[in-house]
């Protein structure tokens, strides 16, 4: 290699050399570095379209780019190569330059040689001896360098350093994916073709457009075929410019999670270097509009095939009933299924689908779902819960009846009675039975009524039964357990049963002591108020006795507020008694046994309990309210509401000491009535034992006949019953006498326990069992008469006090004496209406069973002879001093009831009979309400207005707790009116009613009702 300086004049050639070796090494690292420059340029361009080709499809106009900058980086390696190392050869002075960055204490003096060795540099006033000296020296010192490291190996070692990476990189892809390197290739140096770009994954099972339910999320999932080791366990997908989701790799397969669209758009999937977009269309489900069963009911029902919507979850068949259903949708459908516990084919016809015939059991679930032609299905299937369920048999229930009933023996109770059966009622009847007290078992002797037919279509009947133990002959004392009866279509069901309804038979004995122990339960109650009115009367005094100071002050203000409080309270207490007192003397008034004597002087402590409540009880309130409100005055109204209380207090003792003696008497006549009824049946075996006596007399009661050993059965039984009433009775005679200290009742008791009455009656029963028949008789004959001579002797009294001595406002004594005759002779009316109320409907009753009565002659005869009596009883009243108005009503009457009886007798208890017993029943009613009137003009306080307000028939607006309406029967709410509908009585407008002794149970007191439930517990014990 030559230099363009003149070394070989100037330089050694040592140190020439040593340029030379410096130039040459020179040479080779910028031909390196050009070398390996240019590839890293190629290199780079083809690594970048490789990746940019995973992570998209690189446009053709940027793999143009990328391919044009690796080669314009290739040209320009190139081209500074051939300027520096051809066109451009570095001189002397540039190879000192290089020494002198490298040495730089030899590089300086090697340029300044390098500069004196050059003509054209060295000054023209140097030596040249000096030059060649400085020369030589630096020659000689330059020896000891290497000039060769001057030149830098770093840019080379760079460039080798990159090469040799992306040369990993190119040969790794080649060596890993060798078709993915071979794509690139390809594309890198034909930028500008189609070729594919070849991707490590690739998504299938893709379609290009989907149709997604609107605004619901949906599901991709889609496989993944792997075509290098790349395995990516994160995939992606965007919606239009919605947030990116990720979703997970599992295995091959991937499920994208797409959230609810309502807009058309357009879905990007991506996973590694695989990218998709799915166009997507959201649209709504189809929906099911409707869906009907059609269900045919078992063939006994005789019911038509129904077809119901279905618009709730279940379904509830009868047992063996087909189902059909048909669904119709929002759109055509493609497919329609059905699940119940196993696949049910379903026929589809545009938009509608519609099952086979199908028997449910038990419960089945069924699943119904349907696809349309746009391949969406349901959001959910239409479950339906379809459960048969078995033909129940019909309810039935007497829903105005107490679960237990007292009506009197002579009174006609009308139940109604009601049966429900969701598939049709066929028959609609009643069932009573009782314990017969005509043999000493009790055997029970049942009856049973049908009382209305139904057909397949009613769900629903009703009917009423008139129940009247005197018509059915039922005893008095008797407990009848009565169900209403219901037959539905099912086959060989047997009619249901409501729940039992006990119906007590009463006589008046027991009436009586029913009314007496109720009378008892509210004299309690009186005289606890008149405890809490001493304590009040007190308090007031206290208050009295207060100095003016005390008197005046806001504490005795309070206190007076409180007594008033106090005794507005008592007011209401007296008015609520009051009430009570009158519902139990409406019951009094359905017993004749008890005395018009009795039941006027009853209500004329009624009327005093309404004025006293009404009167001077609210005078002492507003007498006590005024003291509070006036300080000034406040002594003067106290003194007032004081003497008020004083007199209150005063008239409520008296009421008490009067009432005490009535009770007395009432419970006198109830313990004589009761001993009556003993002897009555005592008489009663001793006849029964005359008949048998010639045919029994000396048999053991083994041989006797059988009719005969029955009979004496029955008797012993009926014996056995009145011993443990003359029990009862003893006792309460004792607790009596203990309680009043009369001595007769002290007499009545001794002699009982001396005579050992109630153990004789039980040796009289064991010699009729025994067949000693003419002891048995004795013994009884001596019975009965002893209870009658006790009976006399403890009805016998001196009556201090009578109706006639009581004062009436201040009529003179003749107008008492009239006014008092004419009082009993309305209360005699009162009865007889009662009696003939009741008659009416015991005629009903008959001709209602009489179809079913063997007897019905006999039955309609004794009616007869009931009607009979009343109309005597009515001219023994027609013969009394009566006004002739009411004599000439009293006739028609008459003549009404002789014709009604003379019907009777044939017998014949039709319209005409019934017609005949309701005009006696107005014309009653009309003189009633004519002595109601007379009544109301003599002042209210004799207490016979209010009695025939009581009744229905008042003339003023007297208190009671039902209004108008007769209460003389105890078989009717209303006025006596003549009825609308038939001959028969029946008004349009038909009535129930719900007794407790013969009257609505919830219109009695809570102390009546008290007393009839302990009443219904000793029936019980006595017939369990």
């Amino acid at each position: 290699m030559q230099s363009d300086v003149n070394i070989s004049l100037n330089l050694p050639d040592a140190l020439r050399g040593q340029f030379d070796a410096l130039q040459q090494r020179l040479w080779r690292m910028e031909t390196l570095a050009a070398v390996f420059g240019g590839g890293c340029g190629i290199f780079a361009s083809y690594l970048l379209l490789f990746f940019s080709d995973r992570l998209w499809d690189t446009p053709p106009w940027l793999r143009f780019g990328i391919t044009a900058t690796g080669a314009g980086i290739f040209a320009w390696v190139a081209a500074r190569w051939i300027r520096e190392c051809i066109w451009k050869r570095p001189d002397a002075q540039t190879l000192a330059k290089l020494v002198q960055k490298h040495h730089r204490g030899l590089g300086d003096r090697l340029l300044g040689i390098v500069e004196l060795a050059d003509e054209r540099k060295r000054p023209s006033n140097v030596s040249p001896a000096l030059c060649r000296a400085a020369i030589k020296q630096v020659a000689t010192e330059a020896a000891q360098f290497d000039f060769q490291k001057a030149v830098s190996t770093q840019r080379p070692k760079n460039c080798a350093t990159g090469i040799a990476c992306l040369g990993v990189l190119v040969a790794a892809t080649w060596l890993l994916v060798p078709q993915a390197g071979w794509n690139a290739l390809m594309r890198w140096l034909l930028p500008t073709s189609s070729i594919a770009r070849y991707t490590f994954i690739t998504l299938e099972d893709l379609p290009k457009e989907m149709i997604v339910p609107h605004g619901e999320p949906f599901e991709i999932p889609c496989s993944l075929n792997y075509r290098s080791f790349w395995r990516p366990t994160r995939a992606y997908g965007q919606y239009d410019r919605q947030p990116p989701i990720q979703a997970s790799v599992r295995g091959s397969q991937v499920l994208f999670r797409i959230p609810g669209q309502t807009q058309k758009g357009v879905l990007t999937l991506r996973i590694g270097d695989e990218a998709r977009r799915i166009g997507v269309i959201p649209t709504l489900r189809p929906e099911l509009k409707q869906l009907l069963a059609r269900v045919e009911k078992p063939a006994y029902l005789y019911h038509p095939t129904e077809e119901d919507d279905v618009r709730g979850g279940s379904l509830d068949v009868l047992e063996g009933s087909r189902v059909k259903f048909r669904g119709k949708a929002s759109r055509l459908l493609a497919t329609a299924g059905m699940n119940a516990g196993k696949p049910v084919p379903l026929t589809v016809r545009s938009d509608e689908f519609e099952s086979s015939s199908l028997e449910p059991g038990g419960v089945a679930q069924c699943a119904f779902t349907w696809k349309d032609r746009l391949g969406l299905t349901a959001a959910a299937p239409r479950t339906l819960t379809v459960q048969t369920h078995k033909d129940l048999p019909p309810q039935t229930r007497c829903p105005d009846l107490a679960a237990a009933t007292a009506i009197l023996e002579n009174e006609a109770l009308e139940i109604r009675m009601t049966a429900q059966d969701d598939y049709g009622v066929r028959r609609l009847g009643a069932s009573w039975e009782y314990n017969s007290q005509q043999h000493r078992t009790n055997s029970v002797v049942r009856q049973e009524v049908k009382l209305a037919e139904g057909t397949p279509r009613d769900v629903k009947l009703a009917e009423t039964l008139r129940f009247s133990p005197a018509i059915l002959r039922i005893p008095a004392d008797t407990v009848v357990s009565l169900r209403a009866l219901a037959l539905d279509y099912y086959p060989g069901r047997k009619p249901s049963e409501s729940p039992m309804h006990r119906i007590y038979v009463l006589g008046r004995e027991e009436h009586a002591r029913l009314i007496q122990q109720n009378f008892e339960a509210l004299l309690a109650k009186l005289e606890e108020l008149i405890q809490k009115q001493e304590t009040l009367s007190g308090e007031t005094r206290q208050t009295r006795e207060l100095p003016d100071e005390k008197l005046k002050s806001e504490t005795a203000s309070r206190e007076l507020g409180e007594q008033a409080a106090e005794e507005s309270e008592r007011s209401e207490d007296l008015k609520r008694l009051a009430q009570e007192w009158t519902k139990a003397l409406r019951e009094a008034l359905r017993n004749p046994d008890l005395s018009e004597e009795t039941l006027l002087e009853w209500a004329r402590n009624l009327q005093a309990m309404r004025d006293l409540a009404h009167g001077e009880m609210q005078d002492a309130t507003q007498a006590l309210r005024n003291s509070q409100q006036n300080p000034a005055g406040r002594a003067g109204h106290v003194d007032r509401a004081l003497e008020l209380e004083q007199s209150v207090l005063r008239a409520l003792q008296q009421m008490q000491a009067q009432m005490n003696e009535h009770l007395e008497q009432m419970q006198a006549k109830n313990l004589g009535q009761r001993l009556r009824k003993i002897a009555r049946d005592e008489k009663q075996i001793v006849n029964t034992l005359q008949k048998m006596l010639p045919e029994t007399i000396g048999l053991l009661p083994s041989e006797m006949p059988a009719e005969h050993k029955e009979a004496a059965e029955t008797m012993s039984g009926r014996q056995e019953r009145s011993q443990k009433e003359a029990g009862r009775l003893q006792e309460e005679i004792l607790q009596f006498f203990h309680r009043t200290k009369q001595t007769r009742y002290g007499d009545v008791s001794r002699e009982m326990t001396e005579t050992r009455a109630v153990e004789e009656m039980s040796q009289i029963s064991e010699k009729i069992r025994q067949n000693v028949s003419v002891q048995a008789m004795q013994q009884a004959d001596g019975s009965a008469r002893n209870f009658e001579r006790w009976a006399e002797k403890l009805n016998s009294r001196d009556r201090s006090r009578s109706t006639s001595d009581m004062p009436m406002a201040s009529m003179p004594k003749e107008e008492q004496e009239r006014m008092l005759r004419r009082m009993q002779q309305a209360l005699k009316l009162m009865r007889i209406l009662q009696q003939e109320q009741s008659l009416r409907e015991e005629t009903q009753s008959l001709e209602a069973e009489k179809s079913k009565r063997e007897n019905y002659p006999e039955e309609s005869r004794k009616l007869a002879e009931r009607q009979r009596q009343l109309m005597d009883d009515a001219r023994r009243l027609q013969q009394e001093d009566l006004p002739s108005s009411l004599k000439d009503r009293l006739g028609q009457a008459c003549d009404a009831m002789s014709q009604a009886g003379s019907l009777l007798d044939k017998p014949q208890t039709d319209d005409a009979t019934v017609a005949s017993e309701t005009r006696a029943i107005d014309l009653l009613s009309s003189m009633i309400q004519m002595c109601a009137a007379e009544a109301q003009g003599a002042g209210a306080c004799n207490g016979m207005a209010l009695l025939l307000q009581m009744m229905g028939f008042g003339m003023g607006n007297g208190e009671g707790d039902q209004g108008g309406g007769s209460a003389a029967g105890g078989v009717t709410d209303r006025s006596n009116i003549r009825p609308a509908g038939n001959a028969q009585g029946t008004a349009p407008d038909s009535r129930s009613v719900e007794r407790a002794s013969g009257r609505a149970s919830s219109s009695l007191p809570a102390e009546f009702r008290d007393v009839l439930q302990s009443y219904f517990d000793a029936m019980d014990q006595e017939n369990p």
